[in-house]
């Protein structure tokens, strides 16, 4: 659609007199006539930063994904702010399908200091309990139960290394589906069993 500029009525205002048109100027815009200009394309783009293309996602940063569930795809979400970074699987590996089954979180560095702290909290509290496996250890408890109806979200949270911690998340529609409270924590302590690092 071409538009001719339009031209705008300026009033000139003089002392004692009404307002008449400016020199130059009409009184009507004129505007070659057209069909109405078509909407934009809208297309959603993330706000956040991310890891690119991970291929299946056993593999993302420094992080090497050693279990996951069989029929669970990479999700092609992901989040990379530095010193934290995360990703998800799915059921469908989609792209647009923003749900998840299992999602991990890695925090390094100065950032372990909040997740630290907030775990040390609700352990004292008696809302997450301590286990090990395979010589490893870490704590276990429903993060954000009753949030939309919800039971809440399992999630372990552990160590791997120094200055790294990780969070292993079940969504609650999942962790449903893998049954009762044993065979969630069995499912998170096998993923977190499998986790190992490229450096």
């Amino acid at each position: 659609m071409i538009l001719r500029p339009a031209v705008v009525t300026t009033p000139v205002v003089r002392p004692g007199g009404p307002a008449t048109p400016g020199p130059g100027t009409t009184d009507q815009a004129e505007v070659e006539p057209s069909s109405p200009a078509p909407r934009p394309r809208v297309t959603f783009t993330p706000t956040h930063p991310d890891l690119g293309d991970l291929g299946d996602g056993r593999t993302f940063k420094n992080i090497r994904v050693g279990y996951l569930p069989a029929k669970l795809r990479w999700s092609k979400w992901s989040v990379n702010w530095g010193d934290k970074f995360a990703t998800a699987w799915n059921k469908t590996g989609a792209e647009g399908d923003h749900s998840y089954c299992v999602e991990i979180y890695v925090y390094e560095g100065r950032s372990i200091e909040l997740p630290d702290k907030a775990w040390n909290i609700v352990t004292d509290d008696g809302k997450a309990k301590e286990v090990t496996f395979w010589g490893r250890k870490g704590l276990i408890r429903r993060q954000f139960v009753g949030e939309d109806g919800g039971t809440g979200t399992p999630t372990l949270y552990m160590s791997l290394g120094r200055d790294r911690r990780v969070e292993i998340m079940l969504s609650p529609g999942y962790a449903d589906e893998v049954g009762p409270p044993k065979a969630v924590e069995s499912l998170l302590k096998k993923i977190a069993t499998g986790l190992t690092t490229t450096n």
